[in-house]
């Protein structure tokens, strides 16, 4: 076992904060540092993969996510009209591995990671300077503050400044539409999860709670474009206005303006993760599409196979190397499947998506299950 005794964790987010868990379980600690100025509910839903929760039922927390969040046992797909396409149930998964999907707020899954941990981050800090040398890494931090560390592991997000530090500036890559996303009240009797495809749109509504309901729509914009907060939902008004069946309850809704959030979505791709002593995890090694809902699971994984890698070996550079290993290839295939998802999804022209309907609508839906299952499962488990 080599776990080093100084490890600083820069970024206090779903990888970061899974990490810190995950060494604690292994009878390990870390210094966890995060630029927010305070604890406060984050961003709006998320989905966790079954493997993602199978990732956190070897440290313990998978159960308390179940718990906390609502179980999506069903995928529909459906097209601006509310008329159904195609659909399936994960009714394998949950015999199979005692789990589902999981849909739950940021804020709650956030609140269950951090719960986990007996000392609680430093606020309001980032790092400003790494400086590597063959016996550990010496951090500058932004309160004027320095220590040194065996290991330093970067989990602060797409716009990493660990990785900035380490591997120079890394521009993340606009895939060419954005999101608005949204948390409105529940409606008795939504369950599972559905999709609304329109012409360049796409809107995705799933329970993350008892009253509460998650909803994502994205629609192809250009790259950049500065927006009032204050009109997002007037935004999504008048994009979606089209669109019937389920999407009227989240058009229709009149949530808090500061639950709704809107940006770009962009990609990273590096080619290398890790140094000696530095390494990236989550958003800051490997930011994709949320098109298949596999962000925060590749996090859980990520942190839970640096964890282990440390475990394993007899030196760091050998662990963050095994880590790298085992995590690139899986990862890459992910971005991959989400990013065709996408482009798929956000088919524009009329032709185009009288196409796309016809396809879904002739795939054997029991077929679709078993290869959305397949391709989740994680081989290195």
């Amino acid at each position: 076992m080599v776990i080093p005794r100084r490890i600083l964790i820069v970024g206090g987010g779903i990888a970061g904060l899974t990490f810190a868990a995950a060494l604690k379980y292994y009878g390990a600690r870390a210094d966890v540092v995060d630029l927010a100025p305070e604890w406060r509910p984050v961003g709006s839903g998320i989905a966790i993969g079954f493997n993602g929760i199978l990732a956190l039922n070897s440290i313990g927390l998978g159960s308390a996510v179940q718990e906390r969040g609502v179980p999506l046992n069903s995928v529909t797909l459906l097209d601006s009209e509310g008329k159904r396409m195609n659909g399936f149930r994960f009714s394998s998964v949950a015999d199979a591995y005692g789990t589902s999907t999981i849909g739950i707020h940021r804020g709650v899954l956030h609140d269950v990671l951090a719960d986990s941990l007996e000392e609680s981050p430093r606020l309001g800090v980032t790092v400003t300077a790494l400086r590597e040398h063959p016996k550990g890494v010496m951090a500058e931090f932004s309160d004027g503050t320095n220590a040194e560390y065996d290991l330093v592991v970067g989990a602060d997000g797409r716009n990493s400044q660990v990785r900035k530090l380490i591997f120079g500036e890394v521009e993340p890559h606009y895939v060419g539409y954005c999101a608005i996303r949204v948390v409105v009240p529940r409606p008795s009797g939504f369950e599972g999860m559905c999709e609304l495809w329109g012409s360049g749109r796409r809107m995705g509504i799933l329970p993350i709670g008892e009253n509460l309901l998650y909803s994502y729509s994205t629609f192809l914009s250009a790259k950049g474009i500065v927006r009032d907060p204050s009109q997002n939902l007037n935004l999504l008004r008048e994009l979606f206005a089209d669109f019937k069946g389920p999407a009227r309850h989240i058009v229709d809704s009149d949530p808090d303006e500061a639950s709704i959030h809107y940006g770009d979505i962009e990609q990273v791709i590096l080619p290398q993760w890790i140094t000696k002593r530095v390494v990236l995890i989550g958003d800051a090694a490997h930011a994709m599409c949320p098109d298949l809902g596999q962000g925060g699971s590749m996090a859980i994984e990520d942190a839970m196979t640096l964890a282990r890698s440390l475990v394993d070996s007899t030196e760091i550079a050998d662990a963050l190397l095994g880590y790298q290993t085992k995590r690139y290839n899986r990862v890459g295939q992910i971005q991959r499947k989400s990013r065709q998802y996408g482009w798929m999804v956000h088919r524009q022209t009329a032709p185009a998506c009288a196409v796309r309907r016809s396809v879904v609508r002739r795939l054997d839906s029991n077929r679709l299950a078993r290869t959305t299952v397949a391709s989740l499962i994680n081989p290195l488990a």
